[in-house]
């Protein structure tokens, strides 16, 4: 990094930023036809016993526009809400990942965070994940999906839910505000670098409030020349001063902002492989990820996965998963035939 000039730096920035970010695993079906789906589901449910392999076969090859069209064309044939009919015939997680499957993209998110905020606690790995790393777009789409479905605006929840510098940071990326032009400034990179180190490593304590204003209100291509400029000023990586000057929720969610910025799917990658290694195994992170990402960028995920843990995705659900639920999984993930 120290002998890499102005210039080779700028050049690898614009290299990251032309970097191809969305292959998903997971495309509409040619031909499709939401009458003969429907037709598929009615007789996967009727009767004694499940068809589950049948409804895989609809819901886990058809994209999310493809599977709320055939949502409505089943209630207009049969008079019954397709979800409804799949919570009471299926069960588990496969359950789980077949109802969801069925929402739109904003709803689904809009319906984790509402999740992960009501009852009692907090479930602040799922804000985290959800808010610090959908587009300004995708974030104005949940925030109006969140107000229609629960009648409530989803930063005043999020405001009750958290606090202090947490509450700061998500509120920031709620603003959807963050400027998305691939244009970067050298010199103001450096400056930036500066302010986060007398933040941080320089001062007794740290300005979280400094690495907000830098951190959320930067355009992704100001801050990948920004992380640049700070590790030859530091001679330290960011994501390691982050990790070493805070704590808790906060340095989580900063440290998750960082990630997404620098490679979306690498951040997916270590959410999936968290959700799996050890004894036990996260489902409600496992189906989110899964469930929100087979449509943008489950190939490159599933490449960042391999070569950050030395085994494929399907190796890890195999393993952690049973039955349709594993089935299902693997077939959105492009790994079942």
């Amino acid at each position: 990094m120290k002998n890499k000039t102005d210039e080779q730096l700028d050049e690898d920035v614009k290299m990251e930023n032309e970097a191809k970010q969305e292959d998903p695993t997971l495309l509409p079906a040619e031909n499709f036809n939401a009458e003969e789906d429907s037709n598929v589901l009615q007789k996967a449910m009727k009767g004694f016993g499940t068809d589950e392999a049948a409804i895989i076969s609809i819901l886990a090859r058809r994209s999310r526009d493809q599977r709320k069209a055939i949502a409505l064309q089943f209630t207009t044939m049969f008079g019954k809400q397709l979800g409804k009919e799949l919570s009471g015939e299926l069960s588990g997680n496969f359950k789980t990942l077949c109802v969801e499957s069925l929402l739109g993209k904003a709803e689904f998110d809009a319906k984790q965070l509402n999740k992960a905020i009501k009852g009692l606690g907090t479930d602040e790995t799922t804000l985290v994940e959800v808010i610090c790393s959908r587009t300004n777009q995708e974030l104005t789409e949940i925030k109006a999906a969140y107000k229609t479905l629960f009648k409530k605006e989803l930063e005043a929840d999020v405001v009750g839910d958290t606090s202090g510098f947490f509450k700061c940071l998500l509120v920031g990326c709620l603003q959807a505000n963050r400027p998305e032009s691939t244009e970067f400034d050298r010199n103001k990179a450096k400056q930036d670098a500066q302010e986060l180190l007398e933040a941080g490593e320089k001062k007794w304590g740290t300005d979280e409030s400094k690495f907000q204003v830098i951190i959320v209100a930067r355009s992704y291509a100001q801050l990948r020349a920004t992380f640049q400029e700070y590790a030859k000023a530091a001679n330290k990586d960011i994501e390691d001063t982050i990790a070493s000057e805070m704590s808790g929720d906060v340095k989580d969610g900063m440290l998750a902002v960082v990630r997404v910025i620098r490679n979306k799917s690498a951040y997916f990658a270590g959410q999936l492989h968290k959700s799996m290694k050890g004894l036990g195994t996260d489902d409600d992170t496992l189906v989110r990820v899964v469930n929100s990402r087979c449509e943008v960028d489950m190939v490159q995920i599933k490449e960042e996965f391999q070569k950050a843990y030395k085994q494929t995705l399907a190796m890890f659900i195999k393993d952690d998963t049973s039955g349709d639920y594993k089935k299902m999984l693997l077939t959105l993930i492009g790994e079942y035939n």
